[in-house]
């Protein structure tokens, strides 16, 4: 066998020490070999890369991490130049800020902060609010039974069709009909809603529909309370889209985190003319009666909700308590934080529904809940939530379209006669 050695000592070349291994950046480099490259490149060429310094340039790049100010590594482009802060993989200060980075920890940190107490906690607190008070007796507070009495009769008809697969509820499920809050007119539209809520979250939940599946059911069941005398007076408002605002005056940035529906008061055309008026006159940030610049800034908002698929991954109340710090910040700023007022708010995760209520404590948010609202597994749990949701739209409706009288339309009329000093 013939060594290498002596293979080139016959082919007359001097065998030489072989020199230190030179840094070859086409082994480290992955180079582009589309059909366009190679033609930019014929074969015999190696090309040099886009970016690639030149052959002798021998010394290795730097193992170190990069400085957060550089320009991360590209070798579409040369590394002496910075490239287009569009083209990299993080984000500019003026961009939204991540939803993923916003948990409770940095809730309580904001300004204003976020403090979460049970119910059970907050009414051992010295000086718990009466208006809170009285709010969570209200939804609290339910009859011995949920269904109305008017509608036995004909739930114990469905139970007695051939397949018997609906039974009727028990004698203890019915309410009395002094107790029910529901006008005799509406009750048999209210009971078809119910049955199809209750058939339509069980198939959503066995197929593992989206998320936006159950929202329909959510669209379904308010349908019916907009049919009631009191549907004319609030606008029911899916809000996927909107922002809130950013949650401290040294943060600027707007939230992509954000509810998901919203119900708001429907303004009489003199409130609604007052409030155009006066907020037409404020800097474009500020001209809205709420937290968002998107199409519900012209209502006064009073009950959130956010939805989540069964078993989601992210935690519902974080999105809802940032929707709520964004509007006591806008409270803060123009003045209507002086009044102590509660604002409540719903999650939905799969079949069930809690709720909370929201009112400013000193500098900071208090977040009372989770409360169980119902459920939409069982023609009991969807009553509850229509008896629950009938309170709130009232109270809604009632209470705090008195609150709002007292604080944003008399700021509207002060600052559209000139009354009221610049922001």
């Amino acid at each position: 066998m013939i060594t290498r050695g002596k293979e080139n000592k016959e082919k007359g070349i001097k065998e030489k020490e072989a020199p230190e291994a030179e840094y070859d950046q086409e082994e480290e480099c992955r180079y582009d070999t589309s059909e366009e490259e190679q033609l930019r490149h014929p074969p015999g060429k190696t090309p040099r890369g886009p970016g690639r310094p030149r052959k002798s340039a021998t010394v290795p790049p730097s193992l170190a991490d990069p400085s957060p100010l550089s320009a991360p590594l590209s070798f579409r482009a040369s590394q002496s130049r910075q490239t287009s802060p569009s083209k990299t993989s993080g984000k500019m200060v003026n961009q939204p800020r991540s939803a993923k980075k916003v948990d409770f920890a940095m809730l309580s940190t904001c300004s204003p902060s976020l403090i979460s107490l049970s119910v059970r906690q907050a009414r051992k607190e010295p000086g718990l609010p009466k208006v809170v008070e009285q709010l969570l007796f209200k939804l609290g507070r339910l009859p011995a039974g949920l269904v109305p009495v008017e509608l036995k009769s004909s739930y114990e008809d469905d139970a007695n069709t051939p397949m018997k697969s609906r039974p009727a509820p028990q004698a203890h499920d019915y309410m009395q009909k002094e107790q029910a809050p529901f006008p005799s007119s509406s009750l048999e539209t209210l009971k078809a809603i119910v049955t199809k809520v209750v058939d339509e979250a069980a198939w959503t939940e066995d197929i593992k529909a989206h998320e936006r599946q159950w929202g329909k059911i959510l669209s379904d069941l308010i349908l019916g309370l907009e049919l009631l005398p009191y549907g004319e007076q609030f606008r029911f408002m899916n809000i996927l889209s909107d922002r809130a605002s950013g949650l401290s005056n040294q943060d600027p940035q707007t939230m992509t985190r954000m509810v998901d529906y919203t119900f708001g008061l429907k303004l009489s055309y003199t409130e609604h003319n007052t409030t155009n008026a006066a907020f037409g006159k404020l800097p474009m940030n500020l001209g809205s009666l709420n937290q968002t610049l998107d199409f519900p800034r012209f209502h006064p908002l009073f009950l959130d909700i956010e939805l989540k698929k069964s078993l989601s991954n992210e935690d519902p109340r974080v999105q809802l308590a940032v929707w709520k710090l964004a509007w006591l910040k806008k409270m803060q700023i123009h003045g209507w934080d002086s009044e102590v007022f509660p604002v409540p708010g719903i999650t939905i995760e799969g079949h069930v529904w809690k709720y909370y209520l929201f009112y400013k404590s000193g500098s900071n948010l208090m977040m009372i809940g989770p409360e169980l609202f119902g459920t939409t597994d069982s023609t009991l749990g969807v009553w509850e939530i229509l008896y629950r949701m009938d309170a709130l739209i009232k109270w809604g409706v009632n209470d705090y379209h008195s609150w709002v009288k007292r604080n944003i339309m008399r700021y509207a009329e002060e600052t559209a006669s000139g009354e009221q000093k610049e922001l």
